[in-house]
């Protein structure tokens, strides 16, 4: 039975070139807080919720987005240099040009930050208080990206847009 698994692996490698090493390459590597930021987000979106007076059903478990997270990274830095705790960067740029600029065709996006907040509950507890950061958390959103630097925190939510072939 030995002979025969590994017989089974080794024709799986070489006929169908499957090796483990490319499919590890593939794994997104996350810092702890953004697993478990991410998984805080995805178990809230799991229930159905008030936003102030709006009423959002639950949505899909979003999906981790490495250029997302790179926007966020560079916006976290740059509020954390300035002390701003703002959605405009140095430079004038929105979220949406932060996004683009990371070659994320964006269809829909969002953005919530905070500062002061040293742990994941804290933050996404005053979150979840304030309707406008709640909304976009409860969004119609498919991807994310999450960036804390020092105490500040950059959350970019997405949905890219869906290629289109002709007919």
């Amino acid at each position: 039975m030995i002979r025969i698994s590994f017989l089974f692996v080794f024709i799986l490698n070489s006929v169908y070139g499957f090796n483990q090493t490319k499919v590890k390459k593939n794994i997104i590597s996350l810092d702890s807080y953004q697993k478990e930021a991410l998984s805080n987000l995805n178990s809230l979106r799991s229930k159905s919720c008030y936003c102030g007076s709006n009423y959002f059903n639950k949505q899909k478990p979003l999906r981790y987005n490495k250029k997302l997270e790179k926007a966020a990274a560079i916006h976290a830095k740059d509020i954390y240099e300035r002390k701003t705790l703002s959605h405009t960067g140095r430079n004038g740029s929105k979220v949406q040009e932060r996004i683009k600029q990371q070659s994320y065709n964006w269809q829909s996006y969002a953005e919530i930050i905070a500062e002061g907040y040293d742990t994941i509950e804290e933050v996404f507890n005053a979150w979840m208080k304030s309707p406008g950061h709640c909304k976009s958390i409860m969004g119609n959103y498919e991807e994310v990206g999450i960036f804390k630097y020092q105490d500040y925190w950059v959350v970019d939510f997405g949905t890219e847009k869906k290629m289109q072939f002709p007919e």
